[in-house]
């Protein structure tokens, strides 16, 4: 019988969790292999274990609410994982211990590793302190505080917590090369966003509304974060732009958060654009519901702000979109898009401008064999590449 390692995960996210990486790479694919233990944080009321796919969840308490207040409290009552780890190291021979974007729990669960003898890993998966210090910008005083402390804190970290780790996952290869000064190239191993295979096999369901619209315009979408840090007034103005010279277009906008960009705000911005009556704004949506809606789009939209943290990005956009033959108009000077962009020829590629998005936007409503032809090119590139469980099997090795 194959031997099982077991493995604990530490991760700043709450159960349930609907990471696309940690879902299906760890908790469908290493689960199968390995006996896998999740360490989150979340409401305990109801229990503190769950089986999460094929692996096992304990939970420790997390406040509600979103205030400073709350966050401040869930850091330290987050501490309590730490405690958790030590209790599963003396109980049972933990072989594997993997942090996620915990510079600094990473470093203390560090002074454990040459009494139980584990090894650690640290997935780096954003620079996360650059974006806390980018988003203090736009904060009021005590936020603001309160973001620049987290940022310089995490930047503080992450190098040591990047040298004493055994293995680093970054985001990307553009990523890698720039941890090549705190750590050898071999133990850095990059894990991007991908595809689930199942989920782009699965029948869409109807949706009479975009059903209908399709009749008689085309759909246009942008899916994913629309924090101030991803300048969503730049989609806007695409569409703006675009509806000057193709007028039966749709916006349909997907975001992750529920009040993006202030409601209010982007609503007046809409209206001044003249585009406030052809743009669908829908919340945070499920997989299936996603893909649901994407299976009516002629095209999906990646503008992504070339910031130096951004340029190291994962698109998780980018894959999903093209996995469901949905050609991209995306922007350069993101290198991991634009590779993908350009070895798939599932898209096209453009300058960070509006114009440049616009007129790429129209060149592939006019041309149906362009769209269709890059929809195969595009989906078959991403699914024998980018796929979740090809990732899993990349990384295998490094857990066996």
């Amino acid at each position: 019988m194959k031997n099982k390692r077991k493995i604990v995960i530490l991760t700043y996210y709450r159960f349930p969790c609907s990471d696309p990486v940690l879902e299906n790479v760890f908790a469908k694919e290493l689960g199968r292999e390995h006996e896998v233990t999740w360490l989150f944080q979340g409401d305990i009321s109801t229990g503190k274990k769950y089986k999460w796919h094929n692996s096992q969840v304990l939970l420790t308490r997390a406040v509600k609410g979103n205030s400073y207040c709350s966050k401040l409290i869930n850091k330290v009552l987050g501490l309590q994982r730490v405690l958790q780890l030590l209790r599963l190291l003396r109980l049972r021979d933990t072989k594997i211990v993997l942090v996620r974007d915990m510079p600094f729990v990473s470093f203390l669960v560090a002074v454990l590793r040459p009494i139980f003898r584990f090894r650690l890993y640290f997935q780096y998966s954003a620079p996360l302190g650059d974006m806390f210090i980018s988003s203090s910008k736009s904060q009021k005083f005590l936020g603001r505080l309160c973001y620049l402390f987290i940022g310089y804190f995490h930047n503080l970290m992450a190098p040591k917590a990047i040298r004493t780790a055994d293995i680093v996952f970054p985001i990307t290869e553009f990523h890698k090369r720039q941890l090549f000064s705190h750590k050898a190239p071999e133990t850095l191993v990059p894990i991007t966003m991908g595809i689930d295979e199942e989920w782009v096999e699965r029948q869409s369901t109807e949706i009479q509304l975009l059903a209908e619209l399709k009749k008689t315009h085309f759909l246009i979408v942008y899916f994913g974060a629309t924090g101030v840090g991803r300048n969503p007034r730049f989609i806007l103005e695409v569409f703006a732009e675009l509806r000057a010279t193709m007028a039966n277009c749709k916006l349909l906008i997907i975001t992750t958060t529920m009040d993006w960009w202030k409601k209010q705000r982007m609503g007046q911005v809409c209206l001044d654009l003249g585009i406030g009556q052809n743009t669908l704004v829908k919340g945070r949506l499920s997989k299936d519901e996603l893909q649901d809606h994407l299976s009516y789009c002629d095209v999906s939209l990646s503008p992504i702000p070339p910031t130096t943290y951004f340029k190291i990005s994962s698109p998780t956009k980018v894959y999903e979109s093209l996995g469901h033959g949905v050609p991209v108009v995306a922007n350069r000077g993101v290198y991991e898009q634009e590779k993908v962009i350009r070895e798939s020829g599932g898209g096209i590629l453009v300058e960070y401008e509006v114009l440049s998005f616009a007129h790429a936007i129209v060149d592939l409503l006019k041309n149906v064999d362009l769209r269709v032809e890059m929809a195969r090119r595009g989906r078959e590139y991403v699914l024998n590449r980018y796929s979740y469980r090809l990732i899993a099997d990349n990384i295998a090795k490094y857990f066996a």
